[in-house]
């Protein structure tokens, strides 16, 4: 059974791979008017939306998916169970989406205004008690 999905899979991959051939020869089909400019109804030039490093990234990772996966089902049919229980842990976050954690965070943080002039105060108020007056006796030498 998990031969037969790791086929379905790697056919999908190919599917992926044959898309980003076909979004790249969309911007070879552009017709354009007598300005230079794209012509109305014409096929857009960067149809995706991918830049080019993106598209030379997604080649990659399509060239790596399938060994991946077949990674992914054989460890899934090891008789190792930690080895099991990790690739069915990632297989699942990855079609299901990982466990959400609920986090409840009260702050309650009002006049945060009033809080920073009160500290600019306290502030001052220290720097004045602390700083001593240094006068300076300067003769001018000859």
């Amino acid at each position: 059974m998990v031969r037969d999905e790791l086929d379905a899979v790697e056919e999908g991959v190919a599917g992926i791979a044959s898309a980003c051939k076909d979004l790249e020869t969309v911007s070879k089909k552009v017709t354009r008017d007598a300005k230079g400019r794209i012509a109305k109804g014409s096929v857009a030039i960067n149809a995706g939306g991918f830049t080019r490093k993106q598209l030379e990234l997604k080649k990659a990772i399509d060239k790596l998916s399938a060994p991946a996966i077949a990674t992914l089902a054989r460890l899934l049919e090891s008789e190792n169970h930690g080895a099991a229980l990790g690739a069915a842990k990632e297989i699942l976050d990855r079609t299901l989406g990982k466990v959400r954690q609920r986090v409840d965070v009260d702050v309650s943080v009002e006049h945060t205004h009033v809080m920073h002039l009160d500290a600019l105060k306290r502030l001052n108020e220290k720097a004045r008690q602390t700083a001593d007056t240094i006068i300076i006796d300067h003769v001018a030498s000859e």
